[in-house]
């Protein structure tokens, strides 16, 4: 807030890593087991994950130098959709009741799991496979709702977050989203611009509740009046 005028970095880096399975989603995992450092280490310095992905699940991580874009991907409001494929170990037909679940919603700790879209890509008398599609993630959802649904998950890939999409890029390889990648997903955040607005918007509010309990943020309210006249 020290500055005269809202100064942004724009030559940020952001990547896309298919996670194998057995990672952990930090830079360091407090057990000794494999975490993201290996990959972290061929990345920009500054790059950090953009959320995480339980141990066992494997598929899309973002990465990026950009704070105020994982901040925006990870905003419930904004509602990031990311798209599952869901192996079962079991037969399920399109008429069983546990599929409109995932769509009605299950009552978990910590809230509401809520699938967004449910799809049945193959069944067969041993096996089943899903997509699905949130729009909210909690902590281990679809692991906690199939859970609740006496499902068998066998495995959980994440094929997509947002428009950003693995495609052809295999298990334990990343590579560095291309621009148009960056705009799309600012796009499906409602835009860098709008972003930016509710930031200041949420300091300019802050600053309003400091002034009115008697402790005024002077060096907030300075950078507010100066990044109007910018």
């Amino acid at each position: 807030l020290s500055g005269k005028r809202l100064v942004r970095r724009t030559n940020h880096d952001s990547y896309l890593l298919n996670k194998p399975k057995n990672v952990t989603s930090t830079a360091h995992d407090p057990d000794g087991k494999r975490d993201i450092s290996e990959w972290l280490a061929q990345m920009s310095p500054g790059t950090f994950p953009i959320g995480r992905l339980d141990r066992e699940t494997t598929g899309a991580l973002l990465f990026s130098t950009d704070g105020d874009l994982a901040t925006a991907v990870l905003r419930p409001e904004h509602q990031t959709r990311k798209l599952y494929w869901l192996w079962l170990n079991e037969s399920l037909a399109p008429t069983d009741v546990r599929l409109a679940r995932f769509t009605s919603g299950i009552e978990m700790l910590g809230g509401l799991g809520k699938a967004e879209n449910v799809e049945i890509l193959s069944s067969d008398e041993h096996k089943t496979e899903l997509l699905v599609t949130l729009a909210e993630g909690k902590n281990r959802e679809i692991r906690r709702m199939c859970r609740a649904l006496d499902l068998r998950l066998l495995h959980l890939h994440r094929k997509s977050i947002g428009p950003v999409e693995l495609g052809s890029l295999a298990l334990g390889d990343f590579r560095r989203l291309a621009t148009e990648e960056v705009a799309a997903l600012w796009d499906s955040l409602g835009g860098r611009a709008s972003i930016e607005i509710k930031q200041v918007e949420a300091l300019r509010r802050l600053a309003l509740g400091e002034r009115s309990s008697g402790t005024p943020n002077h060096r907030l309210e300075e950078w507010l009046e100066a990044y109007a006249q910018s």
